[in-house]
């Protein structure tokens, strides 16, 4: 929607570099042709490239504007001197965390993308996870636009207090990963319907604190399923620690895990 006005604002801007994303390859063909690059670096290196068969069926015109036979590579092709990548460090930190975890000893605690915890709601959700003594995985975001640090809504001493135990990641964390790795023994969330299949596909058991729109109904889906159990809220529909508190423990320290596991497990089958 944004590409009519492209060279307009390019125009207005002049900037000395552009970063776009794979996926506006107009924004490199426009800038090109308002000479706003300065040659072409040798790009790819001579390892990257594709072979003619798996260039076949990666047609991309239905679906990216301007995405044509050489979408991917070409892009590439359009760039001058830099392409920047996704680093992998933040993954392999959390990964050797996990594999110190003995099998189930862990949740993984996630409220997806679009949804942001009030303040009071990660005091309790982090006065729960202190109550119950686990390991943990917490990702925790903000609206766009909220400058608030971690530190600013968690309790006084939190950090120092679950550092041996827990890892707080802001905004991102690789999920699938996360979930596949042995120590997981639940899964913390909103109940929304990727997480669930996220969660099923995996065989992990969920620890159910739905926000809004479909996910209550999805949290009774999992429990009916006996492959999950829920915090209820209290009578003012607001989380408690002590209750957060009491669903880990029962699925990750009691015997009545072991039940709710096999369940996931048998619906990750099916």
């Amino acid at each position: 929607m944004s590409s009519s006005n492209f060279s307009d604002i390019i125009n207005t801007l002049k900037p000395d570099l552009l970063l776009y994303d794979l996926f506006q390859p107009w924004s490199a063909a426009l800038a090109s042709s308002l000479e706003f690059t300065h040659g072409h670096a040798a790009f790819p290196y001579r390892a990257i490239y594709l072979r003619d068969y798996e260039r076949i069926n990666r047609n991309f015109r239905s679906i990216i504007k301007d995405g044509g036979d050489d979408f991917a590579f070409g892009n590439y092709k359009q760039s001058c001197d830099i392409v920047w990548m996704n680093s992998c460090r933040a993954i392999e930190e959390i990964m050797q965390w996990l594999s110190q975890k003995n099998q189930f000893s862990t949740v993984f605690i996630s409220f997806g993308s679009e949804n942001y915890l009030s303040k009071e709601q990660i005091e309790e959700t982090a006065r729960g996870l202190e109550l119950c003594d686990v390991n943990f995985i917490w990702v925790v975001r903000f609206p766009v636009g909220n400058t608030t640090r971690i530190e600013e809504t968690l309790p006084e001493g939190f950090l120092d207090r679950v550092k041996e135990r827990g890892i707080i990641v802001q905004d991102w964390a690789p999920q699938a990963k996360i979930l596949a790795h042995q120590s997981m023994g639940g899964f913390v969330g909103h109940c929304g319907w990727s997480s669930i299949v996220e969660s099923i596909y995996f065989g992990v058991p969920v620890i159910a604190m739905p926000l809004k729109l479909d996910q209550p109904l999805n949290a009774s889906l999992m429990v009916e399923h006996g492959a999950a159990i829920e915090v209820v809220r209290n009578d003012g529909g607001r989380f408690d620690g002590d209750k957060v508190a009491k669903a880990i423990k029962m699925l990750v320290l009691e015997k009545t895990g072991e039940g709710m596991r096999s369940k996931a497990i048998e619906l990750s089958e099916q």
